[in-house]
């Protein structure tokens, strides 16, 4: 099983790029060619349907993978599956529909501005497709079919950056025109996807009849994610509003980059949570930390430098992509920022096994909580601050919300190592960062990889890394490559 779980870490880490390299890619196409201002619309409008598909999802995507750990066939996996897709169907519908009117009210609130409107009430379709998106990529999950889900995604990703480049440099399109392509593609994979969901497990009328047993499972978890959403979310919800559109695209710009971080722990988080439903299904909660253990260590040994790296490259990588004026404030942000999403990654990896312990409400009353000092601290000190205020208190929130989970983790769970290796990890980081700055290579991309390697050969020499663990990754990466 670890071999699986790390094949499909790898697999699904290469796809992870590809769609966070989406993110990063859609930065100059749209700041260069349609604005900043544009940019931070298009980003709170993914921010604003995400919140809305979190809520209204009520987190039956999560019960739907705890669920099929106890279907002993097709037929009930078939029966769950079509009655949670069709209840949060008409859930997200109906909730579009409410969005697209109110849709006014909505850019105000986000934007200061009701210029953007129409990009509101077209968007508002994004919302049922990213909830029954969820429900789709979770049958993938719970039935162990990662990579190939995986694979789709990626090839989604790469549909999506194309079309979006001929609408915006070719044709010269509008904003409203990217959103337009961005739902037609949405569209067709799902199709595709849900083509295969049911040759796979067939097809049944819905009657909704395990809805109240899922949901009992799944309202926390819902809670959970809601909180989760503004903790992630709620610094560009408010800098839209205080600050404006403008302000949003420097934010999420910083954002975006420092979010590289997350692909580290994403593949990571994708696995973990239906293979430790097994193992506590099992019996296995023991092998189960072991695995988190694990996954800790790796994130940590690539998240470390990389923030460090921030400091090195930030700013040049920042001018790669994005206007001057942008680049600069938003390099001044970076590093902070990087910080927040390690912890933010952390929270989730370790949610993971509380989930799968089904102790959902210690996390979702943790989030919650901590959802509730993001959104005070970030009205409090966006206006005084500014963007800086942003970055503060995500920090501050996140440092709060982990510190607790890691005390409850080890009361509740019996998890006692935390950070293993941290110490050689942050050893070899900052060796690597004093090197590079001595070295000081002009070109941005041989300073990327001249650290990578400078950053692994002390990790090694100092035992950071030992040689069955290399052994491992690169019989994983054979596996992937014949299979």
């Amino acid at each position: 099983m670890k071999d699986k779980i790390i094949s499909d870490v790898i697999v699904s880490t290469v796809v992870k790029i590809a769609q966070k390299g989406r993110g990063i890619f859609f930065i100059p196409i749209i700041t260069f060619y349609l604005g900043t201002s544009a940019y931070g619309a298009y980003a709170q409008l993914l921010v604003v349907t995400n919140l809305f598909a979190g809520i209204f999802g009520l987190g039956l995507h999560a019960g739907l993978i705890r669920y099929f750990q106890r279907c002993t066939d097709k037929k009930e996996k078939c029966i769950i599956y079509f009655d949670v897709l069709a209840f949060v169907a008409l859930i997200g519908f109906a909730i579009s529909a409410i969005l697209y009117f109110y849709s006014s009210q909505i850019s105000t609130l986000t934007l200061g501005d009701t210029e953007y409107t129409a990009m509101y009430q077209m968007g508002s379709v994004l919302v049922p497709l990213s909830i029954l998106n969820r429900i789709v990529k979770n049958y993938y999950k719970s039935s162990r079919f990662l990579k190939l889900y995986s694979i789709i995604d990626g090839l989604k990703t790469y549909v999506t950056i194309g079309m979006v480049s001929y609408i915006v440099v070719i044709m010269s399109g509008s904003l409203s025109d990217v959103v337009t392509a961005i739902i037609g593609i949405e569209i067709c994979f799902f199709l595709i996807l849900q083509a295969d969901v049911i040759r796979r497990i067939g097809i049944t009328v819905p009657k909704f009849q395990t809805i109240p047993g899922i949901f009992d499972y799944s309202a926390l978890f819902m809670i959970s994610q809601v909180s989760s959403g503004f903790l992630s979310r709620a610094d560009r919800l408010l800098i839209g509003y205080f600050l404006g559109p403008t302000a949003v695209g420097v934010y999420t710009t910083a954002y975006k980059v420092s979010n590289l971080i997350l692909l580290f722990a994403l593949p990571l988080n994708n696995s973990f949570f239906p293979e430790f439903s097994n193992l506590w299904e099992d019996g296995e909660s023991q092998r189960a930390i072991q695995y988190l253990n694990s996954g800790v260590r790796y994130f940590l040994t690539l998240c470390v430098p990389s923030i460090l790296g921030f400091l090195l490259v930030g700013e040049s990588l920042l001018r790669l992509i994005a206007p001057e004026s942008i680049a600069v404030q938003a390099a001044n942000l970076l590093p902070a920022l990087g910080i927040g999403i390690a912890l933010w990654s952390l929270i989730r990896l370790y949610s993971s096994l509380f989930f799968a312990a089904e102790s959902p409400k210690r996390i979702a009353s943790i989030r919650f909580s901590g959802a509730v000092i993001n959104v005070i601290l970030n009205a409090i000190l966006i206006p005084i601050l500014g963007l800086f205020g942003a970055v503060i208190t995500t920090v501050v929130s996140y440092l709060l919300v982990l510190s607790v989970i890691l005390l409850w983790s080890r009361s509740k769970l019996g998890i006692h190592s935390h950070f293993p290796g941290v110490n050689k990890i942050g050893t070899a980081a900052i060796l690597m960062y004093i090197l590079a700055r001595q070295l000081w290579i002009e070109n941005i991309w041989f300073t990327i990889l001249s650290s990578a390697v400078l950053y692994f050969i002390i990790l090694y020499g100092i035992g950071g890394v030992s040689r069955d663990e290399i052994t491992l990754i690169i019989r994983s990466l054979r596996d992937i490559i014949s299979s």
